[in-house]
């Protein structure tokens, strides 16, 4: 975690925090230092800018800064839609524009950590020789109003700041303040940083309650946030703005404008304006964009249009979409079907790409076995000056666990899981884990081998369903769900079924044959256990979840006692209960 202009260091070693919402499913990245993509698995990376896509890429596990990403100068926007090879779905988000978080009044919120830092491009990882503290604190003095200081210390240099965040009706302001300390024996060892964001609710603003008016200014002079690498000093300054214009249910338009000083470049201006339009099927967007100086030196002026056509069949999934993009003179068409974390289900994808003469051609099928997921991907390519290509991937993946003893094979990735065991009381049955509407489970654990299902909300209840369709008659599996808040990396133990399973039913009568009717009380085993009980009309109850024993009744002034033997059936049917009052009578 980072905060004002500290930078988003990668370390090993330890670290200490208070996070409230640790892991989310779509992550806003600060924009503050360098940003980087953490894989934990293989991946297919799509990458959107500004909503539209960029291109696909498929690596491996390991850190890439998103400078390793193709992605275009000038980007605002850019989203990451990220397929895990294990079935795990992920979406990253990255805007130009600081988000400043306020705190609720008296809450505070901190990080500290202290390591060596580490790089890692691909499957390679070092690390450094010096050690590094950084940390930050920040505390919510009232609703509207959230302070905090940060700091980072290296053996070659030190930064350190202060932040503000206001929340108020007339928008919320942002103030970061900087300093870092490089000793390298010139006047240039001391650099600062300054930086004013604002957003805020206007004219045109969506249903949603999201700011459409962003505007951000900063302000460098010789600041590194990293004093120990040299070429990350800077002095700049930088003024950018965006409004989005929500004008009915159909049109939005856009307006996007910077400004760049940087003091070793000329002056950068940047524009965008983005007039969309969409409906059920369609969406279509022009797009003028502005730029001084470019890779000539000349400036730059550009206009094109980009259309989607997009039909879903909802009732099974799958997704036709074709689209058109004049700047880059490419036209994609393709039909998919997402899989789900679903055992026996599937997916898949054909597609084309046509783009100034270049051509390709893409098939992807994907498969999820109870404890192992395939994927096979054919893609040619038709390049207009060389020769074709064609290009064939298979991945096949599948997990083991074993935690406190207990061993399972599914198709969990890295990350919070369950194991889900099967009690020795269901032998001849198999555990359904998580079934949909439709009867289709996420993963089923055997009596022979367990399996493990993810708990993707870290440090949030999940909910764990459960079901056993060819259960013995009468078993009872209590409530069948179970709510789980696991950690980052934990993993939990449920245990499906259980000793006391039997179903009871059995009629409460004097000894004259009366039926005790309509009166509720309790059953206590020998091992203190209680369940409640009631009587209907004609003095019939029901336990349910009994295990063998012996299990006194009260209903009132009424006593009786029940007794089950191991090798009594789980739905067992007793002759009629005489009950005896507390003093031995019977009437």
């Amino acid at each position: 975690m980072t905060s004002g202009h500290l930078p988003g260091v990668w370390l090993g070693g330890v670290s200490w925090e208070r996070a409230y919402s640790e892991i989310q499913p779509y992550r806003q990245l600060r924009n503050s230092g360098t940003q980087a993509l953490d894989l934990e698995e293989s991946a297919e990376v799509t990458i959107y800018v500004n909503d539209i896509r960029i291109t696909r890429v498929r690596l491996t596990p390991g850190r890439y800064e998103f400078d390793d990403l193709p992605l275009t100068d000038g980007a605002n926007d850019v989203r990451l839609e990220i397929q895990y090879a294990s079935g795990r779905y992920d979406v990253v988000t990255y805007s130009q524009f600081y988000n400043g978080r306020l705190l609720k009044a008296g809450l505070s919120d901190f990080s500290l950590a202290l390591g060596v830092e580490n790089e890692q491009i691909g499957q390679e990882l070092t690390y450094g020789d010096k050690g590094i503290v950084t940390g930050f604190y920040e505390y919510g003095f009232t609703e509207s109003l959230t302070l905090g200081v940060n700091a980072l210390s290296h053996q070659v240099g030190h930064m350190g700041g202060i932040s503000l965040v206001n929340g108020s009706d007339f928008g919320n302001f942002t103030v970061r303040a900087s300093t870092s300390y490089s000793p390298d024996g010139n006047e240039k060892s001391v650099g600062y940083a300054t930086s004013i964001d604002y957003s805020q609710q206007v004219f045109g603003a969506s249903t949603f309650g999201s700011p459409n008016l962003r505007i951000s200014y900063d302000w460098q002079r010789n600041f590194n946030p990293l004093p120990w690498k040299p070429e990350n000093q800077f002095t700049y300054k930088n003024l950018r703005a965006d409004y989005q214009w929500f004008i009915d249910k159909n049109w939005d338009a856009n307006i996007f404008a910077s400004y760049r000083d940087e003091a070793t470049l000329e002056k950068q201006y940047n524009a965008t304006l983005k007039l969309n339009w969409r409906n059920d099927y369609w969406r279509i967007s022009l797009i003028g964009e502005y730029a001084h100086p470019t890779a000539d030196l000349e400036s730059e002026h550009k206009g094109y249009i980009t259309a989607e056509f997009f039909y879903d069949l909802f009732s099974s999934r799958h997704r036709f979409k074709a689209s058109y993009n004049s700047e880059l003179n490419q036209t994609r068409v393709e039909i998919r079907k997402p899989i789900e974390s679903l055992t026996g289900d599937y997916g898949y994808e054909l597609s084309t790409e046509h783009q100034d003469g270049d051509q390709s051609y893409l098939a992807r099928g994907d498969y999820n076995a109870n404890r192992w997921r395939g994927q096979v991907e054919v893609e040619n390519l038709q390049p207009k000056d060389s020769e074709s290509d064609t290009r064939i991937y298979g991945n096949l993946s599948s997990s083991l666990v074993i935690a406190d003893g207990h061993v399972a094979w599914g198709r969990a990735g890295v990350g919070a899981n369950a194991i889900v065991d099967v009690h020795p009381t269901l032998s001849d049955s198999d555990v359904e884990v998580n079934s949909n509407f439709n009867g289709q489970p996420e993963a089923v654990s055997t009596s022979s081998m367990s399996n493990v299902v993810p708990l993707s909300r870290t440090h949030q209840n999940n909910t764990l369903s459960y079901s056993v369709p060819n259960a013995p008659i009468g078993y009872s599996l209590g409530a069948g769900i179970e709510h789980i808040k696991p950690g980052s990396m934990t993993t939990h133990i449920v245990t499906v079924g259980s000793d006391a399973t039997r179903t009871v039913i059995a009629t409460a009568t004097t000894k004259t044959g009366e039926p005790i009717a309509l009166l509720s009380g309790r059953a206590v085993n020998e091992d203190g256990r209680t369940m409640p009980v009631f009587t209907n009309s004609a003095g019939r109850f029901v336990l349910d979840g009994a295990s063998s024993g012996t299990y006194f009744i009260k209903l009132g002034k009424w006593y009786g006692r029940v007794n089950i033997i191991e090798d009594d059936p789980t739905l067992l049917y007793l002759e009629d209960l005489i009950m005896e009052t507390e003093d031995g009578n019977y009437d």
